[in-house]
């Protein structure tokens, strides 16, 4: 009966392993919980939560994994399980520092295309200077800054209590949204790219491991990718904040990269 549908973890990763060898139903523990209902009468959304439970307990034993990009749960060879295991190890000892300064270069990297902007009928460029997060990344002797700041960090929230009071201040300030779980699944990237040169890897290193190493490198572009596509909707969206005053984005308009810029001229 589904009160004890969890009870038993080999059917849960029996199930999980028979969805993975067909593309046709992702493996998300929605479609995971509605697979293992076995009663009609059954709650699934409570099954769905006490699923989630059973499957990160799994997780905590290497016998799953969850894809940081798409969600879906996969369930681990042995071979995948010994591979999985140096790389958590690797990811957790990796400092915090490693992984925000990743996540920031990634919003530099689009930031740099900005610090120019065509004005007026006769096209004048107009440069100003861009920083990230304090850091200048173009035009730093420019007398006009656009100052971008993540939205999670302190001085992000003091900008919005007290930007009434930047009247006289020559600098827009943008604070931008950072896409959910990007720290961890950037960690994640880091640790698959130092797999090969871990010590514990090459110890015990087979053309198995090899196999599943190769596969972990498709999965950290794939991750990249999806953070790529998230962090360009972040910058279409944020608060921009300059001379007292404020104007909220949204993706309609982060087609156009210069929106910031046209905040600091007009």
């Amino acid at each position: 009966c589904s009160s004890d549908l969890f009870a038993r973890s080999s059917r849960i990763l029996k199930v999980l392993w028979l969805m993975q060898q067909t593309t046709r139903v992702p493996c998300t523990e929605s479609n995971l919980a509605r697979l293992l209902v076995d009663d009609t009468r059954a709650d699934v959304l409570d099954l769905e939560t006490r699923l989630h439970a059973t499957l990160e307990q799994l997780r905590a034993h290497n016998y799953v994994r969850q894809d940081a990009g798409s969600g879906q749960w996969r369930f681990l060879t042995p071979d995948e399980v010994t591979v999985e295991k140096i790389v958590s190890r690797i990811a957790g000892d990796l400092p915090a520092k490693d992984v925000r300064d990743r996540a920031a270069g990634l919003y530099s990297e689009r930031l740099k295309a900005l610090g120019s902007v065509l004005v007026g009928k006769s096209g004048t460029t107009f440069e100003y200077g861009v920083q990230l997060n304090g850091t200048p990344l173009k035009n730093d002797s420019a007398p006009v800054q656009l100052k971008v700041f993540f939205a999670s960090l302190p001085t992000a929230s003091r900008i919005r209590d007290e930007h009434a009071a930047y009247v006289e201040d020559s600098a827009v300030y943008w604070t931008v949204p950072v896409p959910d779980q990007l720290e961890e699944r950037l960690r994640r990237v880091v640790a698959i790219e130092r797999l090969r040169a871990d010590a514990k890897f090459n110890e015990i290193r087979t053309a198995k491991t090899d196999v599943e190493a190769d596969k972990l490198i498709e999965e950290a572009n794939q991750i990249r990718s999806q953070a790529t596509e998230d962090l360009r909707r972040a910058l279409g969206q944020g608060i921009l904040y300059w001379g007292g005053g404020s104007r909220t984005l949204n993706e309609a308009v982060s087609r156009d990269a210069n929106v910031p810029a046209r905040g600091l001229i007009e």
